[in-house]
């Protein structure tokens, strides 16, 4: 399950969540899934952010966010205001990430085979 929460239209951002059922780690699910969610924000939506955190012992989400070839790593400082509504929601320290709509556009153009004319 993948989703997105806290739309924000105003600015132009949200939060992504994402569970995955143990029998399926390891598949490409991660990726698949990211993939199709922010397509949907940031091409329907038209959001600029998507913020992805997690909890700092929580490491195993830390090292699956990690994999992802379009996240910005450890924005703490870029976003003050979303880590600290984010350590709030989960009442203790946490790390946050985010997907820039510029990255994962460059991202999707880098992966699609490109016709010949």
């Amino acid at each position: 399950m993948t989703t997105l929460m806290f739309i924000d239209y105003k600015q132009k951002s949200c939060h992504i969540g994402s569970w995955i059922g143990h029998e399926y780690w390891g598949k490409g699910y991660n990726l698949s899934s990211k993939v199709a969610i922010l397509r949907i924000a940031f091409e329907e939506l038209n959001l600029n952010y998507v913020f992805a955190g997690a909890r700092k012992i929580n490491t195993r989400s830390q090292k699956v966010q990690k994999k992802l070839p379009f996240i910005k790593l450890n924005v703490e400082k870029m976003f003050p205001s979303e880590h600290l509504a984010l350590e709030n929601k989960e009442k203790q320290p946490c790390v946050l990430h985010a997907f820039c709509k510029e990255d994962f556009m460059k991202f999707l153009y880098s992966t699609k085979p490109h016709q010949k004319n």
